[in-house]
Parts: C-alpha cells; structure tokens; sequence
C-alpha cells in the first residue's frame, strides 16, 4: 500500500499530532491488523527524528513497545518485529455497556485503577447496580488477562527516558489509550508516543494533550466512527490466540 511521509498536522490539528496524507479520511485502507502494523512500522521508522524521539545510538529507536489486548497485539507484534524493539502488554480493558460489547463507559488498567467517562455515564442512565456489575465483569477481565499475558510493566530506575510506544487497533472513544497514559506516566515513563492506525479526529486531539506524540495514519470526521471501517479484514482477536503469539514471542 502507498504511503506518505507523515508531517505535522495542520491550523487546527496539535503540532505532535503525525498523520498520512494518503489515508486520512478514508474507509478499508488496511487489509487487516498486520498489514497495519508494517505500514506504521516503516513510518515510524523513518520519521521518529521528527518527533525528537530518543534513539539508542543515534540511529535506533530507543523504546519498548507496548500492545493493548486484544486488537492492539498483532499491531503492537508486527511493529516491534520489524523495529527489532522490546514487545510487552498492557492490560487495560473498557467497562462496557450491558447492550454492547464495544462500547465503554470507563476503563480499568493493569493496576487496578478505574476511571468512568462521567459525561456518558449521565447520558446513558444506567443504576448504580448495574454499573457495579459491569465494572466487576471488567476487573475480572484485567485480573485474567494480565496473568495470562504474564508480569503487568513496570518501567525500571535508569530507564525511564526509553520511549513508552502505546499500540493499539484503533481509537473509538480513547478512554482505554488514556488510562494507559496516565498510568505510565505513574510509573515514571517520560516520553510516551502513542501509535494506532485509525482514530477520529476529536479523539485524536485529546490524546495529542496527554501524549508526547501521536502517530496516526488514517484520522477520520464524521458523527459516527467505527475502528473496524478503517479495515478490510476485521474480526476480533481471540484471546487464547494474542497468549499464545505474546508466549512464542518470550521464547525466542
């Protein structure tokens, strides 16, 4: 797929904020979550100099990559393979609606930390029983997947200027991707690009806040946003299947 060097965004768009020209506003741009992963790969690659990222060597990205389950690995794989980085997970997972099991109300992290979006939770009307229940299908979530995926992060003393690469498949209300922020900037981390394929457009902009850069190839507008219109082969990832490419990738 052709691509395009990404730049700084423009009047109206936050100055660490790095799209593709070719791809903004566009449906079906990625085959699947793999395809994704090379294209942000090579851009990363060539244009981490722009966003003044630390490197190892002055050529080599100094940074660990971190995928956010279950979408966010085979993306956050591919990019730490082919960058040859450090590939580990964090687990944070949306408290979801009782209707819908894509769309959240808040988010519990890695360690346990809840954050509700208090502005939706007015408009949805949910009782404080059924927010408890959700929230407790959540952490439940959490507990099981950070065991499965192994140790939770944890940024060491004498690292803490490495690069923290947050990846996900895409960003819908960017609840998830902001709670992972807020968490490793708790654990010291100092610089932290987030780096997803697709998001819209006012979703980017409040992670461009409380990031240090954001790569975004595919920035849409609109009144309804999808992650999966962005792809031509989407499905969910399964669980077991994410354990299993985290587990081969600790072994090698």
């Amino acid at each position: 797929m052709e691509s395009s060097s990404p730049r700084k965004a423009e009047r109206r768009i936050a100055p660490n904020v790095f799209f593709m020209d070719t791809l903004t506003e566009r449906q079906k741009v990625f085959y699947d979550r793999i395809e994704a992963g090379k294209i942000l790969a090579q851009w990363l690659q060539q244009d981490w100099k722009v966003a003044s990222l630390p490197t190892r060597d002055g050529v080599h990205l100094d940074a660990v990559v971190f995928g956010i389950p279950s979408g966010g690995i085979p993306v956050a794989a591919t990019i730490a393979k082919q960058l040859k980085l450090p590939l580990q997970v964090a687990v944070v997972s949306k408290i979801l609606l009782p209707w819908n099991t894509e769309v959240g109300c808040g988010a519990v992290s890695f360690r346990q930390t809840v954050r509700w979006n208090e502005p939706f939770l007015h408009s949805v009307g949910l009782s404080k029983e059924r927010l408890q229940k959700q929230l407790e299908e959540a952490i439940t979530k959490v507990s099981r997947r950070t065991k499965a995926f192994g140790d939770p992060p944890t940024i060491l003393v004498g690292e803490e200027n490495k690069v923290v690469i947050l990846v996900d498949d895409g960003l819908a209300s960017g609840w998830t991707m902001t709670l992972a922020i807020e968490e490793f900037r708790k654990m010291g981390a100092k610089n932290i690009v987030v780096v997803v394929p697709t998001s819209s457009y006012d979703v980017i902009l409040k992670i461009a806040e409380v990031a240090d850069a954001v790569y975004c190839a595919n920035i849409r507008h609109g009144s309804s946003f999808a992650v999966a219109a962005a792809y031509e082969n989407w499905y969910d990832e399964k669980e077991e299947e994410m354990v299993q490419l985290i587990r081969s990738w600790n072994n090698k």
